[in-house]
C-alpha cells in the first residue's frame, strides 16, 4: 500500500533546472494583452489604417521577461502604402541581491518597403536597475551581439553595440507610461547606427475593467536606409484588452 505524503513532503517543492522555465521566471502568472486600432474614409478618397499587436510579459524576484509584436498596414485608394511588423523579445536575469541584470535582446524587422525583407538583431549583456519600485523605474542597458538584414545583396552579420534605457511610471492607479530607446552603432564605423524609440501611455478604462486605452508613438531610425526613407515614424490610439 502506498503511504500517504507527510507535510514535511507537501511543503518540499523540486528546484527547477536552468533549462526548465520555472528557473528563469518563478511561478507567478502571465500578464497577456491583445491591442488593436483602426481609421479610415470613404468619400473622394478611400484610405484605411491598421495597427495590430501584442504582449506577454512576466516579472519575478529575479527577473522578467517580455514580448512585444507590433503589425501596421495602410491602405490609400486601394494602394498599398505601409506593411510592417516588428518582434521584440527581451530576458532579464538578475544578479543575485544587486540592482544589476543579465539581459538577452532579440529585435525581428519585416519592412515590405525597406531594402531589405527582414533584418534580425541579437544583443547581450548588462543592464541596471537606476531606479525599481512599485511605482516606476528606470533600467539601463550596455551589450552587444549582431545584425543581419536578408533579402538585399550585402546579407552578412555586422557587429554591433547597444546603449538601451527603459522607462516604467505608474502616474495614478489607472494611468501609466511605459518608454524604451535602443540605440545600436555598428563595431566598424559608429556613423552607422539605428534607433528604436517605443513610447506608450496608457488608460485604464472603468468599463470593462480589462480594456485600456493607449496612445503609442514608434519611431525607427535608419543611418544606411540604401535608398529608402530613414525615418519611419508610426503614432497611433489604440484599445487594448487584457487576457
Amino acid at each position: 500500500a502506498s503511504l500517504a505524503p507527510t507535510p514535511l513532503d507537501v511543503a518540499i517543492t523540486p528546484t527547477p533546472h536552468w533549462y526548465q522555465p520555472a528557473y528563469w521566471f518563478g511561478p507567478e502568472p502571465w500578464k497577456i494583452s491583445v491591442e488593436l486600432g483602426l481609421n479610415g474614409s470613404e468619400g473622394n478618397n478611400e484610405t484605411l489604417s491598421m495597427r495590430a499587436g501584442g504582449l506577454i510579459k512576466r516579472k519575478t524576484d529575479i527577473g522578467k521577461f517580455s514580448s512585444q509584436i507590433q503589425f501596421n498596414r495602410n491602405t490609400a485608394n486601394s494602394i498599398e502604402t505601409q506593411n510592417d511588423a516588428k518582434v521584440d523579445i527581451r530576458i532579464d536575469r538578475d544578479i543575485a541581491e544587486t540592482k544589476w541584470t543579465v539581459f538577452f535582446l532579440k529585435s525581428l524587422i519585416y519592412d515590405e518597403f525597406q531594402a531589405f525583407d527582414l533584418m534580425l538583431s541579437l544583443d547581450s549583456g548588462l543592464g541596471y536597475h537606476f531606479v525599481d519600485t512599485e511605482e516606476w523605474s528606470v533600467l539601463g542597458r550596455l551589450g552587444a551581439g549582431a545584425t543581419r538584414e536578408f533579402g538585399w545583396p550585402d546579407d552578412e552579420w555586422a557587429p554591433q553595440t547597444l546603449f538601451g534605457l527603459e522607462y516604467e511610471h505608474q502616474l495614478t492607479p489607472l494611468q501609466r507610461i511605459v518608454a524604451k530607446v535602443d540605440y545600436f552603432p555598428e563595431w566598424e564605423d559608429y556613423r552607422n547606427y539605428r534607433v528604436v524609440s517605443d513610447i506608450g501611455w496608457e488608460i485604464d478604462l472603468d468599463k470593462p475593467k480589462n480594456v485600456s486605452l493607449k496612445f503609442s508613438v514608434v519611431d525607427r531610425y535608419d543611418s544606411t536606409p540604401n535608398g529608402a526613407v530613414p525615418n519611419n515614424l508610426d503614432y497611433a490610439a489604440l484599445l487594448i484588452w487584457g487576457l
